[in-house]
């Protein structure tokens, strides 16, 4: 450990899932010196207020209060994030000189703008996980009458990344949609992926239909509308496994149940266990976004963990990664056909082929552990000057 530093980490989406990036990242840290994590008091999967946290390394998790939004596309989440980033901004402001290091995850823009503008004598850590609003799925015309908006959106971002001292992407596409407004050196710039605990692999249990599992929120962002057409259309031989929750849950059952559609609804589930017998009963997992360059996402990281191909319509990395590397197949977001082709390929393609793609993909590029490591190993190089006598 580095003697005596403190470190802040502003989050707004901090929970104790094993991929969850800023967690990953607060654990890495507390190896440098004792961390700070600033939070909402109100968590975004479960839309419940959170529960107090202690943590038998360095970490320290202060929770701020939030005002709550039960719908993720509404008007409360946004008046509910920007009260958040004033109290962020302001918690650090109070302790101003306290601090050596600090780290903000994006989104949210405004939260790390305002703190690297006000901390310009620390270094200032900022990680790409999300680039608001453009990978969000706005309608053209939506996008036209906000305009103004939408630029000042992306200006916070802007100035979040040109006053970093060091910068992370979750992607490649992040990374080099961040770099031109990046003026350190690129040395210290990296992409890291998010990485993920593996879970285990229960016994294939297999059967006659084709079990596509879908983790995550059921929300507006996703492609359940193309893949409800295609399941409609090879009806008898495609069923769905749902994990999560979200604001489209009883649209997605009541319309699986009005077409008869075979399907299983989980709800949440967080235990790894579990988790893994749900996935051994599957072939592959869904990554159908809507109109969305996002580049990688948290369920890709779910499934290629429990060693399953995907099919996705991602564009940016994971699209490169899942062509190149045969980790599934892709097709176009909104197209029937693009997507009935892909479930054709799983179908007839090779499942052990494929199996064995995602495997290796995992442990060289996932895998919690090797993800740590590419993050100790940068802070390490990056912190070097900041050492402080015993």
């Amino acid at each position: 450990m580095i003697s005596g530093l403190k470190i802040l980490v502003l989050a707004p989406f901090y929970h104790e899932s094993s991929a969850n990036r800023p967690r990953i990242v607060a654990e890495v840290l507390a190896k440098f010196g004792d961390v700070d994590i600033v939070t909402t008091d109100f968590d975004h999967l479960t839309k419940r207020r959170s529960l107090p946290l202690e943590y038998k390394d360095s970490r320290f998790l202060h929770r701020l209060p939030t005002l709550p939004y039960y719908h993720n596309v509404s008007i409360a989440r946004f008046v509910s994030h920007f009260c958040f980033s004033i109290r962020a901004w302001l918690f650090s402001v109070r302790s101003r000189h306290t601090y050596d290091v600090i780290y903000a995850s994006l989104p949210l823009n405004l939260i790390a703008w305002l703190v690297f503008r006000s901390h310009r004598q620390q270094l200032r850590i900022v990680d790409v996980v999300d680039i608001w609003p453009d990978v969000l799925p706005f309608k053209e015309v939506h996008r036209k009458l906000l305009g103004p908006l939408f630029r000042l959106w992306k200006t916070f971002f802007i100035g979040a990344v040109s006053k970093a001292d060091l910068l992370l992407s979750v992607s490649d596409r992040f990374l080099a949609d961040s770099l031109p407004f990046f003026r350190a050196p690129a040395s210290c710039a990296a992409r890291v992926y998010i990485g993920c605990e593996g879970l285990p692999k229960g016994k294939r249990l297999g059967g006659d239909l084709l079990t596509l599992a879908y983790i995550g929120n059921i929300g507006h962002v996703y492609d359940f509308e193309t893949l409800l057409d295609v399941m409609i259309e090879k009806k008898g031989s495609m069923r769905l496994f749902i994990v999560g929750d979200g604001d489209r849950r009883e649209w997605l059952i009541t319309r699986l149940q009005e077409h008869q559609l075979p399907h299983k609804y989980f709800g949440p589930v967080y235990d790894p266990s579990l988790l893994s017998e749900i996935f051994a009963q599957c072939d592959a997992g869904f990554n159908g976004y809507k109109n969305t360059s996002a580049a990688f996402s948290y369920k890709a990281n779910s499934y290629f963990a429990a060693g399953l191909p995907i099919l996705n319509s991602m564009t940016g990395d994971l699209e490169t990664l899942v062509a190149e590397q045969g980790l599934g197949f892709n097709y176009n977001s909104g197209d029937v056909a693009s997507l009935a082709k892909a479930v054709a390929n799983l179908t007839e393609g090779d499942s052990q082929f494929l199996r064995r793609n995602v495997a290796t993909f995992f442990e060289s590029e996932l895998d919690l552990d090797r993800v740590k490591e590419s993050l100790e190993n940068f802070f390490r190089i990056h912190f070097s000057g900041l050492q402080r006598p015993q």
